[in-house]
């Protein structure tokens, strides 16, 4: 279903608002669509790129003029910032909005915690939550360097559990040796950050 033109059930509300020399901009987290679109865009994976060209790219996706929100400021479907928007942002601006953006997405730089634990019905539930800071600031890291070593160390993480879970279900007494490594690289090609 649908409400003018959106779902209700993926439409996220701003994590932060940035008064920027463009003015004010709601930010969002970044949709898997959308990181999606950035890694293709890079022409590779996040490590590869400079820290300051790979922010410039993100903004488009995660931030929208606040004056063109409607009223229930959830994050529109279309991209309404940009590169030329992006260009009359100053570092201060850029470096500001990668700050509040880092303040909000604490599952990039605490540890994942994964625990089992029984549900009222005394059924095993696996729960995971976020314990301690894992990967702290550097001395010196501003925002967008610091947004930009999360990502990539999350990229890794990630490409890390798909190829534990690829392995675990595609062993070799369900395929050919052949077939499982092509199965393995197309679910590995363009993994990339999921956060709805």
């Amino acid at each position: 279903m649908k409400i003018n033109g959106k779902n209700p059930l993926f439409s996220p509300k701003p994590i932060g608002f940035y008064d920027s020399s463009i003015g004010r901009l709601a930010i969002y987290a970044i949709s898997h669509g959308h990181h999606t679109k950035l890694v293709e865009s890079l022409g590779g994976t996040l490590s590869t790129c400079n820290p300051r060209d790979f922010f410039k790219r993100i903004v488009p996706y995660v931030c929208w003029p606040a004056e063109k929100l409607d009223g229930d400021q959830t994050k529109p479907n279309a991209v309404a910032v940009m590169p030329d928007d992006v260009d009359k942002l100053t570092d201060a601006d850029l470096d500001g909005i990668a700050g509040r953006y880092v303040e909000s997405q604490d599952y990039l730089y605490r540890k994942h915690v994964t625990e089992t634990k029984k549900d009222a019905e005394g059924r095993s539930v696996l729960s995971t939550d976020y314990g301690k800071v894992e990967h702290p600031r550097q001395e010196g890291e501003s925002n967008i360097h610091y947004l930009h070593r999360l990502m990539v160390l999350e990229e890794d993480r990630r490409r890390e559990q798909m190829k534990t879970l690829t392995k675990t279900l595609l062993g070799p007494t369900h395929f050919s040796q052949a077939l499982s490594q092509s199965i393995t690289k197309t679910l590995t090609m363009g993994d990339t950050l999921s956060r709805l």
